[in-house]
């Protein structure tokens, strides 16, 4: 009985932890269900780089491309293509014997043109002497006339401030006897005065008021006769000085050579000088020299070619100064400065180069149907490795920080506010960051601190989780899972 009683037990206790194993694996998987596995990334200082890539070709620093500026016969040709030479030295002369002749012929124009100006200064300067001072007399009689006129338009001003103010003296005495007369004739009526006093001060009072209408009156036809009539007189006087000045002058101009004949014989002068400074600097352009020094690039010319204004005769280089001219796109040109770092690479050669920008163009460039800037790099060290009209790349160093967070771009999400999920206790917290330098494979945030982890991938995770949701490393999940 006990034997059975224990068999009993013993199947039941099987069971048991049947069921509870069955029941806790299954509550264990549904638990994980809910737990989005992802990949944490702890903050810690780091450094950033931005860089824009471009590319372009070798090219001398300064060469030349040396014209002829005058048609011509080559006489003599001074250098061969790959010679060295210095700033100044000589590379073509020009055959000169058609324009020695042309200078000879333009030195006799000149003296022919010259005496013939010569005689004609001096028979104008001898006729010069005498109408100058007959028109010196004519513009002193119409500065005279003038004055004249300025004195008689001052005086009659003057006259008439003066009547003005006697007026008003006038007036004023006439107030006041007008009331010393009325004072006069109380003391009268009252028997204070004789009747003589009264009868002085009344004449006194008349002969007043007559002066003060006299000097209206002499003040009215000063104003309306006066001053017209002898303006008018004076501004005749100054018109009749002006037209006696106009008309001297007319006929000095009808009975002598003008000053613009004068003018014209010189003027013939000067053309023949400057015909004789034109065939001189057309001479000195016979000898092409180069404007700087390098090595002859290009030189085909013989004795004996002709040749016409505007053709080039040789190409000077300067090949031991090279920069890279690469094309930046339009996109990144606000991003480039002047003196960023550049490194150059090339099929070309095995060697990293350093450099600097040295200049933007200013305008872009059509390349295909995008709009590229010209842009030039000035090579720290060329190592003797490039040589011009080599394709180099060229990677452009535009922003670097040391010590600041950074996460992989695909970490951070938002339109206009961005935001990570930071890990905080198994959860996916949303936090808003500010963004700052990108590269392309990271971009600096703002707005954590260091040592929290963020949730950066993988990506199809992102679109598993939200703000709350259960997640797990899967760093942990791997070291887990190696341990058992």
């Amino acid at each position: 009985m006990k034997k059975k009683i224990l068999i009993i037990f013993i199947v039941i206790f099987i069971i048991g932890g049947g069921l509870y194993y069955f029941f806790g694996q299954s509550s264990a998987e549904q638990s994980s269900a809910n737990v989005v596995n992802v990949e944490l990334q702890e903050l810690i200082p780091d450094e950033i780089t931005t860089k824009v890539s471009a590319d372009g070709n070798i090219k001398t620093k300064n060469e030349k491309n040396i014209k002829i500026k005058i048609n011509g016969l080559v006489n003599e040709v001074f250098v061969e293509e790959g010679d060295q030479i210095n700033k100044n030295d000589k590379i073509v002369q020009l055959d000169d014997e058609k324009l020695q002749k042309a200078l000879k012929n333009a030195n006799l124009n000149l003296r022919e043109t010259n005496n013939n100006y010569e005689d004609l200064k001096s028979t104008y300067e001898t006729q010069k002497k005498l109408n100058n001072l007959k028109i010196k007399e004519a513009n002193k009689n119409l500065e005279i006339a003038i004055l004249t006129k300025n004195t008689e338009k001052h005086n009659l001003e003057n006259k008439q401030y003066e009547l003005e103010e006697q007026i008003l003296e006038t007036k004023t005495e006439l107030n006041n006897l007008e009331s010393d007369l009325s004072d006069k004739r109380y003391l009268y009526n009252n028997g204070a005065i004789p009747e003589v006093e009264l009868k002085q001060l009344t004449n006194t009072y008349e002969k007043t008021k007559q002066r003060y209408k006299s000097l209206q009156h002499k003040l009215e036809i000063h104003k309306t006769k006066t001053i017209p009539n002898t303006i008018k007189l004076a501004e005749l006087k100054v018109e009749n000085a002006k037209n006696n000045l106009e008309l001297l002058k007319t006929n000095i101009k009808n009975e002598q050579i003008s000053k613009n004949d004068l003018e014209a014989a010189q003027i013939k002068v000067i053309k023949a000088e400057q015909e004789i400074d034109t065939i001189q600097e057309d001479l000195n352009k016979l000898l092409v020299n180069t404007p700087i020094s390098g090595m002859v690039v290009n030189m085909e010319l013989k004795s004996g070619d002709k040749i016409n204004e505007g053709t080039t005769v040789a190409k000077v280089a300067d090949v031991e100064n090279l920069i890279a001219e690469i094309m930046v796109d339009e996109i990144y040109i606000n991003d480039i400065k002047i003196g960023q770092k550049v490194f150059i690479t090339s099929d070309s050669f095995q060697q990293q180069l350093e450099g600097k920008i040295v200049y933007t163009a200013p305008v872009s460039t059509k390349v295909g149907n995008i709009n590229k800037y010209k842009t030039k790099v000035e090579i720290n060290n060329n190592l003797g490795v490039i040589k011009p009209g080599m394709f180099v790349n060229a990677e452009i160093t535009t922003n670097h920080k040391d010590n600041v967070l950074t996460v992989p771009s695909i970490a951070v999400m938002g339109e206009e506010n961005k935001y990570v999920y930071v890990e905080d206790n198994g959860k996916a917290a949303q936090r808003e960051v500010e963004v700052g330098l990108k590269s392309l494979n990271k971009v600096e945030i703002k707005g954590l601190e260091e040592g929290e982890k963020v949730v950066v991938g993988p990506f199809t995770t992102f679109k598993m989780i939200s703000d709350g949701t259960s997640i797990k490393d899967n760093n942990a999940t791997i070291s887990e899972e190696n341990t058992k």
